[in-house]
């Protein structure tokens, strides 16, 4: 039923979102997205409503299932009314909520609910509350609920494993990382990089990527030693580039270092700032790279 609902959702909405004031600094992918999302807790709304009306006898089992939704991923529907109101324009999400909700008025009207698809229904949401909802819309959810405090989406245990192991551009590693629930997975199209990943579902200006190289011979504690040093670090910063830190580290009884500086960049579609935290580490005859950038796309962000 929501499927439908949400296609309905988006076939209305498109002329909208081409007529309305759009502010240029949102993501059009994440926009459509987001207007989705929006659609999926409409319906949801709309159907507990309905189903109020229909099994008064499940009102408390309805709205114990809507606190913990609420509960989970309340501050997310209010950010993202937020978010459409300005990407939209006050008319514009008037405009959007009021044909949103009459179409589904119209579907549900036609839906016939058991007491039993109702239980299901309930039984549904409150999954939905502990984070079991499909692609995109717990990603969307996610992005917005820790919008303000990201590293709880992390302490929540909303998070995915990526494992190295097998990749075609593994170089026969075995290595994983832990990242947010709302970040995308991304192949690159770059030989050495295994995986890259960003924050928004993709949309976002904080990205990871995971990279290994093959050194030609198997280097000696001397060689990884002057490798990782200060000055050979800092000699591998673009011209344009300004050195902020680095600092040795040990990881696993491998080598390493973390080096962090700053750039400015500047190409068609794009000009400011990349602020780059690099990981590297040696073993054997490899150089592991954990890279997180940080994209300042306006030149008028606080990097640090």
């Amino acid at each position: 039923m929501i499927k439908i609902l949400i296609g309905c959702i988006i076939t209305m909405v498109f002329p909208i979102l081409l007529k309305s004031q759009i502010n240029n600094k949102f993501d059009r992918t994440e926009a459509d997205r987001v207007v989705k999302t929006y659609g999926y807790l409409i319906g949801q709304t709309l159907s507990l409503n309905k189903m109020k009306k229909e099994f008064p006898n499940l009102n408390d089992k309805i709205r114990i299932a809507e606190i913990k939704f609420e509960s989970a991923f309340g501050v997310a529907s209010n950010k993202i009314t937020e978010y459409l109101k300005s990407f939209l324009g006050e008319k514009g999400f008037d405009e959007v909520q009021n044909q949103v909700s009459s179409e589904i008025q119209s579907q549900l009207k036609n839906q016939i609910f058991t007491e039993s698809s109702a239980m299901k229904f309930i039984s549904e949401i409150e999954s939905r509350a502990s984070g079991k909802i499909i692609s995109p819309f717990i990603e969307t959810l996610l992005t917005f609920q820790f919008e303000d405090n990201p590293e709880i989406e992390f302490l929540d245990g909303f998070t995915e494993i990526f494992k190295v192991t097998g990749h075609k551009k593994a170089k026969n590693t075995d290595w994983l990382i832990r990242l947010p629930k709302s970040w995308k997975f991304e192949e690159s199209d770059f030989p050495n990089i295994i995986q890259k990943f960003r924050s928004r579902f993709g949309s976002g200006a904080v990205s990871i990527n995971l990279i290994v190289k093959n050194s030609n011979k198997t280097l000696s504690k001397k060689e990884i030693t002057t490798l990782l040093s200060l000055t050979e670090m800092k000699s591998s910063i673009p011209k344009n580039g300004k050195f902020i830190s680095y600092k040795p580290i040990v990881i696993h009884n491998c080598k390493g270092a973390l080096l962090e500086f700053e750039i400015e960049k500047e190409q068609l579609d794009f000009k400011g700032r990349i602020r780059m935290i690099q990981l590297v580490f040696v073993n054997a005859n490899k150089f592991y790279f954990i890279q997180n950038l940080v994209t300042d796309f306006d030149n008028n962000v606080n990097l640090e």
